[in-house]
């Protein structure tokens, strides 16, 4: 039988989307440099502090307390993203199928002879049956 291939079909998707992304968090670094007096009481001698820009601190000072505040903020942006998706489909190998066999006039003409036999036979005993 002879081989046939069936087309090939390939589809291509674009799809454009936006992705958030969240920024990691920024990092500060602060440097404190204590000591005591003759009286036993801390004193601060040097304060230094080392942050990225979207990192605020607030230090504040109460007689016995030192508090130092961070706040940082948490960024997102977003990324315009492009997806392709591609669907290819594979080829199917096929055989054609041929008509082997195909009825020729004579064999036609005998085989409608034989059906119109059969039903005038199957009339006949029907007719002799009911008189």
């Amino acid at each position: 039988m002879p081989i046939q291939e069936v087309p090939v079909k390939t589809q291509t998707i674009i799809r454009e989307r936006v992705v958030p992304v969240t920024v990691s968090a920024d990092s500060a670094l602060v440097n404190m440099l204590l000591s005591c007096d003759s009286s036993n009481q801390v004193m601060l001698k040097e304060l230094t502090e080392i942050k990225s820009a979207s990192v605020s601190t607030a230090f504040k000072q109460r007689s016995d307390n030192f508090e130092i505040k961070f706040k940082t903020l948490h960024d997102t942006i977003y990324v315009p993203v492009i997806d392709t998706v591609v669907i290819e489909e594979k080829p199917v190998i096929v055989e054609k199928t041929e008509i082997v066999y195909k009825m020729k006039s004579w064999q036609k003409t005998f085989m409608y002879i034989g059906i119109a036999l059969t039903i005038l036979i199957f009339l006949t005993i029907v007719y002799k049956l009911i008189k």
